[in-house]
């Protein structure tokens, strides 16, 4: 007969004196041998919640203690009330993490995961998130996975069990149809948990009140993230890339000065649609700072990957531009550069906006 070992998984409060109340208690299966019983407390008030919640794990080797806390935003978790023990599970295509907690093995060592669904509404700057606390057995103890992942305002989180991949679907602003909304996927590959993958579909629309966001577009998002795995490069080629992009457009922002990049230009260079010379690009550039005062721009969700033998390397490009004194403006685009690297030195061969986020 096999031995059932049984620990308790436990919300605590910050401080006696805050009242909790209980608002989930299920007993869930580790793996075949191992069960673990789970539960949710958060403070006990109808409205105005101000002690977020924490995850105390009760087990073989003593207790230990979770801050359901999102450090990117800097908003606690406090809502748990609307869980429920996910048992659409098996044998799904995707499997929904939303408003639940849900009990799978992730990376497949044979080991289940404990996924805990949280948020957080202020009704002040009508903002909301929703994150995901993600445990797993390790040994006789039970750890934290990986950081908590967010989501906010309009998002979905799903899982695809038959590659390992933990989805998020997060909405992005787009002027162009105040009613529908361009969506930035997050890929983790749950062998690999700690590296996220921004995957943008760039000529997509997307309705925010479509609660199937990531079923319907999962074959595009997957043909991104295959492309992006068969393309992989090192780490140091990786950085050395998003450095070399970074370096550009500091070169810009910094007193445009042009030397650094007609330096790694090539001959010919894709401009948004077609080719054109070296000299034209640069006067191109050259002519659309003339119009402002000052530009600072900054980078971030970068995608390397390798293909038809050049480096790809897409990035999210926010700019802050100073026209005058009495006039400034923002925007936010999806950007591409192509690099060729010849004899060692990165040459640029392409460089164009994807899709306005905003502006």
């Amino acid at each position: 007969m096999k031995r059932i070992l049984y620990s308790t998984i436990l919300l605590s409060s910050l401080s006696m004196a805050v009242g909790y109340k209980m608002v989930f208690n299920k007993t869930v299966a580790l793996d075949a041998q191992k069960k673990v019983k789970v539960q949710l407390f958060q403070e006990d008030k109808d409205y105005d919640i101000s002690h977020g919640a924490k995850v105390k794990i009760k087990g073989m080797e003593g207790e230990k203690l979770f801050s359901f806390f999102d450090n990117n935003s800097n908003f606690p978790i406090y809502y748990l009330e609307e869980l429920k023990l996910n048992k659409k599970v098996k044998n799904q295509n995707l499997v929904d993490l939303k408003s639940a907690v849900t009990v799978l093995d992730m990376d497949g060592n044979g080991k289940n995961e404990i996924i805990i669904y949280g948020e957080h509404y202020n009704t002040m700057i009508e903002h909301g998130t929703g994150n995901l606390l993600v445990l797993e057995e390790n040994g006789k103890k039970i750890e934290q996975k990986m950081p908590i992942v967010l989501g906010y305002d309009s998002h979905g989180m799903k899982f695809y069990p038959k590659e390992k991949l933990l989805i998020v679907g997060q909405s992005e602003i787009d002027t162009e149809k105040s009613d529908q909304f361009l969506y930035q996927f997050y890929i983790y590959d749950m062998k690999k948990p700690l590296k996220k993958i921004p995957i943008l579909l760039t000529k997509k629309l997307i309705n925010p009140n479509d609660k199937k966001i990531i079923d319907k577009n999962l074959p595009k998002i997957l043909a991104r993230y295959h492309a992006y795995k068969k393309g992989a490069v090192s780490k140091v080629k990786e950085i050395n890339l998003i450095d070399f992009v970074k370096t550009y457009w500091d070169t810009i922002a910094d007193g445009y000065d042009f030397e650094f990049i007609e330096e790694h230009l090539k001959d010919e260079v894709f401009y948004y649609s077609k080719n054109i010379s070296k000299k034209t690009f640069l006067t191109k550039k050259k002519d659309a700072l003339k119009k402002i005062d000052s530009i600072k721009f900054e980078l971030s969700n970068f995608l390397v990957y390798s293909k038809d033998g050049k480096y790809h390397i897409e990035y999210k490009k926010h700019s802050d531009i100073q026209i005058n004194k009495d006039k400034s403006k923002y925007s936010s685009v999806k950007s591409l550069m192509v690099i060729d690297e010849v004899d060692g030195k990165f040459m640029i061969e392409r460089e164009k906006d994807l899709r306005v986020l905003f502006k």
